[in-house]
């Protein structure tokens, strides 16, 4: 018999927390960064977001926001590895 091709499951995001998706979506474009890497968020990324839109963040969120911030920049930085390749030999 022939194996079945593993397909990974389609990942839908909830619609009850779909806000948090937006909300991380516009926090990460408009923060600073720190020049080397991908950029992240940080606490002071989503105060003043949310000073400057006046939502109201609770602290599970923002925990929640930095996590995504942390799990989007492990990815981005093995995606860059992965097209650089293995470092050069002097």
């Amino acid at each position: 018999k022939q194996a079945k091709a593993r397909t990974a499951p389609e990942t839908v995001c909830p619609h009850e927390s779909a806000y948090l998706w937006r909300w991380f979506c516009e926090v990460l474009n408009g923060a600073s960064g720190g020049g080397m890497g991908p950029v992240t968020v940080a606490w002071v990324d989503i105060r003043a977001w949310s000073d400057l839109t006046g939502e109201t963040v609770e602290p599970w969120e923002a925990r929640l926001l930095l996590r995504l911030s942390a799990k989007r920049a492990e990815i981005v930085s093995k995606d860059i590895g992965k097209t650089n390749g293995p470092p050069r030999q002097n």
